[in-house]
């Protein structure tokens, strides 16, 4: 790994530019501006997304292959899940302090046009001190488990 500067496409520099976690580089979380740098960019991607699913509701967001379904009816599935409106919904996941889930996935899959996976890490058992103490308990407990396949976006 480099340190320092940026490389990639602009170059990198100066205010936003350089790596940046859409382009598939993590800023680095040691230093105050990696992480002034991080927020920004989590900021933009919650931003997007949620613009993505309130502000056109009849747009096709593809979901896998070429499934679609329309954004305000992604948006009001997940928000009937919450007893909320679509527009409550959108407006809770504009804010920093509420997670986002598949709905969100599937808007900055089609935004940024490309797939996201999602990795869930799972712990050993206690008192299990093998790698792997046989094949049934790997199948049941991959150290990693795909949780969701982000939509791949497709142009038609």
């Amino acid at each position: 790994g480099s340190s320092g500067g940026g490389k990639g496409a602009g170059g990198g520099g100066g205010g936003g530019g350089g790596g940046s976690i859409v382009d598939g580089e993590h800023p680095p979380l040691c230093t105050a501006r990696g992480l002034r740098t991080l927020r920004k960019s989590s900021a933009d991607l919650r931003r997007r997304a949620v613009e993505c699913l309130s502000k056109y509701p009849r747009r096709r967001l593809f979901l896998q292959g070429r499934e679609t379904l329309r954004a305000g009816e992604l948006v009001d599935a997940a928000a009937a899940q919450y007893g909320l409106s679509g527009e409550e919904y959108c407006e809770q996941m504009a804010r920093d302090s509420y997670w986002g889930g598949g709905p969100e996935i599937v808007a900055l899959c089609n935004v940024l046009r490309r797939p996201i996976h999602v990795y869930e890490l799972c712990s050993v058992e206690e008192g299990d001190d093998s790698t792997a103490s046989s094949a049934a308990a790997a199948e049941e407990c991959p150290r990693a488990t795909n949780l969701m396949r982000g939509a791949l976006y497709l142009p038609v």
